[in-house]
């Protein structure tokens, strides 16, 4: 109606024209959506059977839209009017847990009996009409956009029964005739006492019989999640996220129970019912990343992987930003003097640890335990045999020194 009153005036004419200017024309089109809160219902504004026909998909960010709140609806965001012409009527009770910002020519309309409760700034723009009957309780600041010498904010009541938390921005706002329930300097209606004002302070709403309301709704309930432990691990491993109490849940994956284990990576979040209020709320998303596992690493030798007590051999992983190898070390080489079956994990840069390796499998072999036998005297020109003990694991090789008075040097026994 704001609209169609506009283009029947030269001066509406004109700002529809700069507004078309602004914004384009599809953006002027005349409000195509209304939507009406069940009537003496109590529940939340994101709840689809909050709303009479039910709305499927309840926003907050809203483009010509008429709302009515008829029960007490509560919503855990902000709301925004913006771009296209809307109107926010309460008859009952709205609690915004955020921000009110009406857009260009979107107007607010509190009728007798209507409460809104406002948990941050209100907010209005170029054109914006607020009229209020009734109470209107704003925690944080009064924000004026655009010119000070279009929309207004008026008020039936005496007192007006309006409570600022904050302060009224532009404060030139508090003189102008246009904005009655905001002025300080030559008010019409009843002063408060702590205010000075024709609105009051949150000093002034305590002496007011709203408080106690107002207090009961400090208390509302926003679902919220914990974890068991970080939101961000590794591959094989798992997190429980548990929602705040409730009559009921259901989360983003389907599950119903108060608590879930998650092991793979996604945005998680819970719809808590309340048996008591008949309505159900969804907590903020809570993100899990789950890191991919390194691949599992090769392993290198220098040499032979078999060989004699005394000797060694060096072992050398893959690349990665770690390592942790079957023996403890925690270098990319090791050195081996030992029989036994080496692997290695390597560990990137999000501490995760790779499947071991293959395992490389070194054997050392003792080293053989020679006795060449009693010592012999022989007279010259005859000969003999020496008989020599090996202790160890055969066959065997043998190299007699000094060879040059020895039959064969290479026998067991020359």
């Amino acid at each position: 109606m704001v609209f169609i009153e506009m283009l029947k005036t030269k001066r509406g004419l004109k700002l529809i024209f700069s507004l078309l200017m602004i914004y384009g024309m599809q953006s002027l089109s005349l409000p195509a959506q209304e939507y009406s809160s069940r009537n003496n219902y109590t529940g939340f504004w994101e709840t689809p059977e909050s709303w009479d026909p039910v709305w499927p998909e309840p926003d907050t960010l809203l483009e010509g839209c008429d709302i009515t709140i008829n029960g007490y609806i509560t919503t855990n965001s902000s709301i925004s009017f913006s771009r296209l012409p809307s109107r926010l009527v309460i008859n009952d009770t709205l609690v915004v847990m955020g921000d009110l910002e009406l857009g260009v020519l979107s107007d607010l309309t509190v009728n007798d009996g209507g409460i809104l409760i406002i948990k941050g700034n209100l907010v209005f723009n170029f054109y914006s009409n607020i009229i209020t009957n009734n109470y209107i309780i704003v925690t944080g600041n009064v924000f004026k956009l655009g010119s000070n010498n279009d929309g207004s904010f008026t008020s039936t009541t005496n007192p007006v029964r309006l409570f600022v938390g904050g302060r009224v921005y532009p404060a030139s706002l508090t003189s102008n005739p246009l904005f009655p329930t905001l002025n300080c300097s030559s008010a019409l209606t009843t002063l408060y006492p702590y205010s000075n004002c024709s609105f009051g302070n949150m000093t002034d709403l305590q002496k007011d019989p709203i408080y106690p309301f107002f207090q009961s709704v400090n208390s509302l309930r926003v679902p919220t999640i914990t974890s068991s432990g970080p939101l961000a691990f590794c591959d094989g491993g798992s997190v429980t996220l548990t929602a705040s109490e409730g009559s009921g849940y259901l989360w983003s994956d389907g599950s119903s129970t108060q608590s879930i284990n998650v092991s793979t990576s996604g945005s998680y979040l819970v719809a808590v019912y309340y048996a008591d209020v008949n309505a159900s709320i969804k907590s903020s998303p809570v993100t899990v990343t789950v890191y991919d596992l390194p691949p599992e690493p090769s392993v290198s030798a220098d040499g032979p992987t078999t060989f004699c007590e005394g000797l060694s051999v060096t072992l050398a992983s893959g690349q990665g930003a770690g390592y942790l190898w079957s023996t403890g070390e925690s270098t990319q080489r090791i050195r081996i003097h030992e029989s036994g079956d080496y692997y290695v994990q390597i560990i990137d840069l999000n501490g995760c640890r790779s499947q071991p390796s293959t395992a490389t499998r070194v054997i050392v072999n003792k080293l053989p335990l020679v006795d060449a036998g009693i010592d012999q005297t022989i007279p010259n020109g005859t000969s003999t045999s020496l008989d020599a003990t090996v202790i160890g694991t055969g066959p065997f090789s043998y190299s007699w020194s000094p060879a040059s008075l020895l039959i064969n040097p290479l026998a067991e026994d020359p």
